[in-house]
């Protein structure tokens, strides 16, 4: 059991945004080689840095609200920098885990406790949750969201915080009418089960001259497993199968760790530009992947007395 120093913790879970389009080539993201005008390289890492502060005002207020910290990491670093939205689905994963830390005090007991932590807050939000939620949704209008929720209130309706009180939903609701098809808000719900693969690849990697090509490595080994959300609602489950065949094909060819594997990924990345295809969701559980690495480095250094916890 350890307690975090507050401004170190909220770097720490901030810093995954801005660090994982710095691994290159992860195909279909931004990245150092590639950018997109709505999305560019200097978006990510101003709200990696942005989303810090943020994340610090709320944990230090003893904020439990999973939908403010949802709310305050996705719109405020998107009003910053000013291009499209950067970090919708990392702040939605982000957002549990710093309520939880709120909740507990900054007591950290290991990585994968606070993540089935952060899952049980979140099948335990309420109606309150959701409203933020939604807010952020109307003022960052990602187009691939408001199908997906035909069975509750449209984020379009101006009526939505009325109906969504009447209704009494919540956001776990909200979570569960798409986990089908997000792995955001099946991680959400389901103990962070991808994002702590991607922690457990990385974990001892972080001093590793090859720090990126292991985050690469990760990126493919989750996107050869199932079909990316993003690529699913924006282009349908053929074209998401066939990006999962792509990094499949990648892994098998070496991936980032030899020639013909790096020239593949090169090929992969200019095929899922030019049709337009992201990954997304894929890239934000590797964020929080690589979020929870240093949060986890956080707690060694002050559990080996090189940090303070009350700094």
């Amino acid at each position: 059991m350890t307690r975090l120093p507050a401004p170190l913790a909220a770097a720490a879970l901030a810093s995954g945004i801005g660090l994982e389009p710095l691994a290159s080539p992860k195909p279909g993201n931004t990245h150092r080689f590639r950018e997109k005008p709505d999305a560019r390289l200097r978006d990510f890492v101003t709200s990696g840095i942005a989303a810090a502060p943020i994340l610090h005002a709320l944990m230090s207020r003893g904020e439990t609200s999973i939908g403010a910290y949802i709310y305050g990491v996705a719109v405020y670093t998107v009003r910053l920098h000013g291009g499209g939205n950067t970090s919708l689905g990392t702040a939605m994963l982000l957002a549990p885990l710093a309520s939880s830390l709120a909740a507990s005090g900054m007591v950290f007991r290991g990585v994968p406790q606070l993540c089935r932590d952060a899952s049980m807050r979140v099948r335990n939000t309420g109606v309150r949750d959701a409203l933020y939620f939604y807010k952020a949704l109307r003022e960052l209008r990602p187009s691939y969201i408001d199908p997906e929720y035909r069975r509750l209130p449209s984020i379009l309706d101006e009526s939505y915080e009325e109906k969504l009180r009447e209704r009494e939903v919540t956001l776990r609701r909200v979570l569960e009418e798409a986990e089908a098809w997000d792995p955001v808000s099946r991680n959400m719900l389901h103990d962070y089960y991808e994002a702590l693969e991607v922690y457990t690849m990385l974990r001892e990697k972080w001093g590793s001259r090859d720090w990126e090509k292991h985050v690469v490595d990760a990126y493919l080994t989750l996107l050869s497993a199932r079909p990316d959300g993003l690529v699913y609602v924006k282009h349908g489950l053929e074209e998401a199968l066939r990006v999962m065949r792509m990094a499949y094909k990648a892994m098998m060819l070496g991936g980032p760790w030899n020639r013909r594997g790096a020239r593949y990924l090169r090929f992969m990345d200019t095929m899922l530009g030019k049709s337009g295809v992201n990954p997304g969701s894929t890239a934000d559980i590797v964020a929080v992947g690589v979020s929870l690495v240093l949060l986890d480095r956080l707690a060694g250094l002050v559990d080996s007395g090189r940090l303070a916890e009350n700094m």
